[in-house]
């Protein structure tokens, strides 16, 4: 490989890391001075360059966060020096918008985007739909069965048809993998199939596909009668959560510690169909809890456009955390940031909190 191109193809892969761990996108200005013909050492000195000089911006464009990547080298060769500067539009093109920002640039076009799922009115009822795709890096920890994986993939749609409250019909799933085991896919279709009917729905089917990994993309339907959006909370309003929270933080520390059984027995909630469907009258603002109480709490106030407070004491926490995580403040911060519990977040007005708790 020659200086130019090892040049080029590090300063590529250190950007695309810093990018893997930033909440925002970026623009990132690189400027580097080499010295030494030895391209080796050259790189080096690039690595460090990258590390140590290099600026961040967030500007905002339109509210879409977008990275635009400069990199200025200069080298010797061949007796003089060269210089290498590319905006990464004549080698590389990287334009990157974080999730949220995508979500924010997609419901400009699509109305029915931006809730957890998506309300299909129809002649007599209403249709509600939503799809979800999990992977085996992100999602499923070692020690996680294809049961339990199967259990978990379409439970999430499922969440998302309660957060509408609406009643589940069917679900189905695209099942990705490097190859296929026939007792891997009986068990991920008997999970499938067991969520489904713990909240009176029905699983029926889906495709096949090969994957690097474990890839699981889902849909649910169902129907729904009075839909409850993100959008709708109300100053005054109480700011309510269904079960307990850390179920899932509980279960990811018990994969860590060997407890493959425990682990698995707290990744397979049940989705809150049945709860959600019966709040759906009282809320003004509803969604589930799969990014974690206090992004979830953000999101109701941002698309209600409100504020909204968290009594810390009040904050339900699920007994599984206690037997992992001792310290008080820690569970506080597991429980309130760690997401993926499925639980449902909502608002309602103090005059509903009572017959709410009565119906739920």
């Amino acid at each position: 490989m020659t200086l130019v191109a090892s040049v080029k193809a590090l300063a590529t892969v250190m950007i695309c890391m810093i990018l893997s761990v930033s909440v925002e996108s970026w623009v990132v200005v690189v400027v580097a001075h080499l010295t030494h013909t030895d391209p080796v050492v050259c790189l080096r000195q690039l690595k460090r360059s990258i590390k140590t000089r290099i600026q961040f911006n967030n500007p905002r464009r339109g509210g879409i966060n977008i990275c635009i990547f400069m990199i200025s080298v200069t080298y010797p060769g061949e007796g003089y020096m060269q210089r290498w500067q590319t905006r990464i539009t004549t080698d590389v093109v990287l334009l990157y918008m974080d999730e949220r920002a995508a979500l924010e640039q997609i419901s400009k076009t699509l109305s029915e985007a931006g809730d957890d799922a998506a309300v299909v009115s129809l002649d007599s009822t209403s249709l509600v739909i939503t799809t979800d795709m999990l992977h085996e890096t992100t999602d499923f920890p070692d020690g996680i069965t294809r049961y339990t994986a199967g259990w978990r993939a379409v439970g999430a749609s499922l969440s998302d048809i309660a957060a509408m409250g609406g009643q589940a019909t069917a679900a189905v799933a695209v099942y990705g993998a490097p190859g296929f085991d026939p007792d891997e896919l009986d068990a991920f279709i008997a999970g499938a199939i067991d969520v489904c009917e713990a909240v009176g729905a029905r699983y029926v089917g889906g495709d096949l596909d090969t994957t690097s990994e474990l890839t699981i993309a889902t849909t649910a339907l169902g129907t729904v009668d009075y839909p409850s959006y993100r959008h709708g909370a109300q100053v005054g309003d109480c700011v309510c959560v269904t079960g307990s929270l850390g179920r899932t933080v509980a279960g990811l520390k018990a994969f860590d510690a060997g407890d493959m059984g425990y682990g698995n027995e707290l990744f397979q909630f049940t989705p809150r169909v049945t709860t959600g469907a019966a709040l759906a009258e009282h809320t003004t603002a509803m969604m589930d809890s799969s990014d974690g109480l206090a992004r979830s709490v953000h999101q109701l106030a941002s698309a209600s456009e409100v504020g909204m407070s968290l009594h810390r004491d009040a904050i339900p926490t699920h007994s599984a955390v206690k037997e992992y995580v001792d310290d008080v403040s820690t569970r506080q911060e597991l429980t309130t940031t760690v997401g993926e519990d499925f639980e449902l977040v909502l608002t309602l007005p103090p005059t509903e909190l009572t017959d709410a708790r009565e119906t739920a």
